[in-house]
């Protein structure tokens, strides 16, 4: 479980940092056991851009493949360093809520794991964009489910993840406050799981959220 949440920190950091990288297109012969994700954090980039070049429609790849994939060459480690101080340096809440609901897992450390985000249990089926801005991915991501993300401006994005879920928008599109863009199959109890990305670093949510 631990080994897979930081697999998904490590996509969803790589997709917001994808701009601080000087790329190349490279050929890569997939080895015995090597997968999206694996390759994704080898050569900095993300499964979406990797699924993207080759025109691959699942997640299944097989031995002897050849990929091409854009190699993010990274001119500083820090890119991928994530400060989790809770400390912010933005103070107005100026984000609706994606989905009304209550609070069932906060932002921190618990349990010796630290939670990047939020969890909301809503009553709605349909979750809504927190505010206008920019799809720059969807996507499934083990463990979290479809995974959307908006980038808002240069330094603030937000992240929403539900499973069993379905989305209603596609990477490239602007999107309205309070825009429905993920669909849910449950219409009761639905599980959001979400991260509010500042200043490259997750911040608590509640601190971004109006009240």
């Amino acid at each position: 479980m631990v080994k897979y949440f930081w697999m998904v920190i490590f996509v969803i950091i790589t997709v917001l940092n994808s701009k601080s990288y000087s790329k190349s297109i490279i050929n890569h012969k997939v080895k015995y056991g090597e997968t999206l994700y694996s390759l994704s954090r080898k050569y900095h980039t993300s499964v979406q851009s990797i699924k993207s070049l080759n025109n691959i429609a699942n997640n299944k790849l097989k031995k002897g493949m050849i990929l091409k994939i854009q190699y993010n060459r990274n001119n500083s480690s820090n890119n991928y360093k994530t400060n989790y101080n809770n400390r912010l340096h933005y103070s107005s809440k100026k984000l609706y809520w994606p989905i009304n609901g209550s609070i069932i897992k906060s932002f921190g450390n618990k349990h010796q794991l630290f939670s990047s985000g939020i969890q909301i249990q809503g009553k709605s089926r349909f979750i809504r964009s927190s505010s206008a801005g920019k799809v720059i991915f969807v996507g499934y991501l083990r463990g979290n489910g479809l995974t959307v993300i908006i980038k808002h401006n240069s330094n603030l994005h937000t992240v929403y993840s539900v499973k069993n879920a379905s989305s209603l928008v596609k990477e490239g599109i602007i999107v309205k406050s309070q825009e429905k863009i993920i669909s849910s199959y449950h219409s009761q109890k639905v599980l959001l799981y979400f991260k509010v990305w500042y200043n490259n670093q997750f911040v608590n949510p509640i601190n971004y959220l109006k009240n």
